[in-house]
């Protein structure tokens, strides 16, 4: 209560010329990115850390009655959130989110398109009462795998609490249509772009398979608004796990950069181009690192006409966090028995410095107790136990068990140039190379035929056994294969050449490759069997195998796969009009001849009944 009061009190400090002009033509929003909801949810001391700071985020968009909040991805922390995670996640949204206060601006573009699943905007719902519409695209924690591609998002967006959007449904030819807002003389065109893995992202960019879908008329009185979450490319080098800012439009007006867990909220001039970056970073440190050590913001975006003001607002739940480099060899008449006691003296001073920082007069709370980490340059000195610095400090540090690091300096290096240090890494790992292998190298190492494959490949196995992995889908290699398969078929439907199903399935069962021991798949470490896999369901195929350079082989048929079989169809649709996109736009060819692009007429407005302001 104290803190919504101190926020109005900071909100009515701006001037009420300022309040007037919001409440008629600025659009006013709250942007944020990262909060990773549920991470850690199950340690005593930080498993609230992300609901709080989620809280006081909506706590801040209230008291400053802004007109929806935007959210730049990983909104939770889990790909797969736990029960407790999304409850808690829903009552807080359900807390802030739902009343009777007026939403002040409409949607002007066609949302069937913006928002597929819901075919509207939450506000605009007759059965729902919104007060404060949020805006989400999703991140690379929370993005969607498993049958049907669904995010934990997705269950939000279908209760109605968020607005989902941004979701790529083919990476490889990506079109972003905007949502087309106005309020009052103000209009906004916002895109938004989920979370895209790095490589594929750069790839589809380079080879101009992005296309930016621009309003038809008065495109210029737009103001352009751009969330997207991936690495940020921030040097002048060229990376392909990265996004260069180069890559995106010169008719962007800012871009909300999300994924970044560093603070940089103050937009930025992009290099080479007319738009701005704010990038607000995370909500909540989930890594003890030095870009997390800055204090946490979100930020209060206002927009009139083609002009824009930031200002920034400081998150007070983070949890205080301070990091130091200590170079033991700089330490005057220390030895090994005096560096316990040396890092203990540097974690109290640490201590003091964040009581003065942050006003902290009393003990240490649950909630106050700071994280603290200590990079320890250890080069001529034998390492300690981190548990026994750490058991010194229990109720004082929240991440007692982990407060140092230790590292040593560069090694001198052979002929050859790699250091010895790095040497002796090498062979260790070469004589346990199949317990540090990454998976999509582990794959491709037992897979030697994939020269071979051309229905799947060794770097498309790869992904769909990270993602059995990583993600626990526990169909994703089954459905990945029959995926893949459906793509082969459908391409060959397009080619009039082949004419009947038989020639389709003779075509596709020729150019999938069955290894020798169809009935097992072992995967060993050494002379210990990790995995064995018997029985695997296959595809269906109709046609013998008749590649001739192998032996035919009857490929076993499967019941699952009978009645998927059995369930599939092909349906070609043509468009006679040639054009995908219902709203008022211009689709363009790439993202900078925009000229060229060809125009389309506007659409109606939304067939949901609700009018789009309560006022």
């Amino acid at each position: 209560a104290n803190q919504g009061d101190e926020l109005r009190a900071l909100m009515d400090s701006q001037g009420d010329k300022k309040t007037e002009q919001s409440s008629n033509d600025v659009f006013r929003i709250l942007v944020a990115t990262d909060n990773h909801l549920g991470y850690l949810e199950n340690d005593r001391i930080r498993g609230n850390d992300s609901f709080r700071s989620f809280e006081e985020i909506f706590r801040i968009a209230k008291a400053s009655k802004v007109d929806f909040v935007l959210l730049g991805g990983d909104l939770f922390h889990d790909n797969k959130p736990s029960r407790a995670t999304l409850v808690r996640a829903s009552n807080i949204l359900r807390k802030y989110c739902l009343g009777d206060d007026p939403v002040m601006f409409e949607i002007l573009s066609d949302q069937t398109i913006n928002f597929p699943d819901t075919a509207c905007v939450n506000y605009e719902d007759p059965n729902y009462n919104i007060g404060l519409p949020v805006f989400s695209i999703h991140g690379n924690h929370d993005d969607p795998s498993g049958v049907g591609g669904y995010s934990a998002v997705d269950l939000l967006g279908c209760c109605n609490f968020v607005n989902y959007f941004g979701k790529a449904t083919n990476i490889n030819d990506i079109k972003l249509f905007p949502i087309l807002m106005q309020k009052g003389t103000s209009k906004l065109a916002l895109y938004g772009l989920g979370s895209i893995r790095d490589e594929r992202l750069h790839r589809t960019f380079q080879s101009k398979k992005v296309q930016w879908v621009r309003p038809a008329e008065d495109k210029e009185d737009y103001f352009n608004l751009f969330v997207l979450h991936q690495n940020r490319l921030r040097r002048s080098q060229y990376y392909k796990n990265a996004i260069s800012e180069a890559m995106l439009p010169g008719f962007l007006d800012m871009v909300v950069w999300g994924h970044e867990h560093e603070c940089l909220i103050e937009p930025e001039e992009s290099l080479g181009k007319n738009y701005f970056v704010s990038q607000p970073g995370s909500s909540i440190a989930t890594s003890l690192s030095q870009g997390e050590t800055r204090p946490k913001h979100v930020g209060i975006l206002e927009i009139k006409g083609d002009q824009y003001r930031l200002t920034k607002v400081r998150l007070k739940t983070v949890r205080p966090f301070m990091m130091r480099d200590v170079i033991l060899g700089e330490v005057e008449d220390l030895d090994d028995s005096g560096v316990l006691k040396y890092l203990e003296v540097i974690v109290e001073e640490m201590l003091e410095n964040i009581r003065n920082d942050y006003g902290i007069e009393t003990a240490f709370t649950k909630e106050t107790m700071p994280l603290i980490r200590i990079r320890v340059d250890h080069t001529g000195f034998k390492k300690i136990s981190p548990s026994k610095l750490g058991q010194n400090f229990v109720g004082k540090v929240a991440n007692h068990d982990d407060i140092v690091s230790f590292h040593r300096k560069a090694q001198k290096k052979d002929s050859d140039g790699k250091s010895l240090a790095q040497i002796e890494i090498d062979n260790l790992l070469a004589s346990r190379d199949d317990y540090k292998t990454p998976i999509h190298g582990r794959v491709t190492k037992h897979l030697k035929i994939s020269e071979d494959m051309s229905v799947l490949t060794d770097k498309t196995i790869a992904d769909y056994v990270q993602c059995f992995v990583e993600k626990m889908e526990k169909c994703a290699i089954l459905d990945g294969f029959e995926k893949e398969v459906e793509a082969k078929k459908k391409a060959l439907v397009m080619d009039r050449s082949i004419n009947t199903k038989k020639d389709i399935d003779s075509i596709v069962a020729d150019k999938l490759i069955i290894p020798e021991q169809d009935d097992q798949l072992l995967v060993e470490n050494g002379d210990e069997k990790i995995m064995e896999i018997e029985d695997e369901p296959s595809l269906s195929i109709s046609a013998p195998l008749s590649r001739q350079s192998q032996p035919s082989r009857q490929v076993r048929r499967s019941q699952r796969s009978e009645r998927s079989q059995r369930n599939r169809e092909v349906v070609v649709v043509e468009d006679e009009s040639g054009s995908d996109y219902v709203p008022a736009g211009v689709l363009c060819d790439d993202s900078e001849s925009i000229s060229d692009a060809k125009e389309i007429e506007p659409s109606s407005r939304s067939s949901c009944s609700k009018p789009p302001s309560r006022s």
